[in-house]
């Protein structure tokens, strides 16, 4: 079901039927691995103009120490202060609002 689901996420980018296959398609044979990559590209390109929610799939995804080796060559670099690339930032505090909405939440 997901790798439908991905595959109609780039049908839809690409302008093609949704729900007939396509040559934008992931390859049938992917591995679990293979496919896990895919999302996360899919994701990136997704949300490339929207800093704010790829960051949050790059400290996520633990992939901070791989900023460097992905960016594009002439890429204006951004300056991402040391302190928001420690492993303590990988574990976000759940916000105090959203605590109060979960009853089961624990600390």
């Amino acid at each position: 079901m997901a790798f439908e689901l991905v595959n109609q996420v780039r049908r839809r980018a690409n302008h093609v039927d949704l729900y007939s296959p396509s040559e934008f398609d992931l390859p049938a044979d992917l591995t679990t691995e293979q496919f896990i990559d895919s999302v996360v590209w899919e994701r990136a390109w997704e949300l490339a103009m929207e800093t704010d929610g790829r960051w949050f799939d790059v400290i996520r995804l633990d992939l901070k120490n791989e900023l460097k080796a992905n960016r594009y060559i002439n890429e204006e670099p951004t300056v991402i202060p040391d302190e928001y690339l420690t492993d303590d930032w990988y574990f976000y505090k759940i916000p105090q609002e959203d605590q109060w909405l979960n009853p089961n939440f624990e600390e």
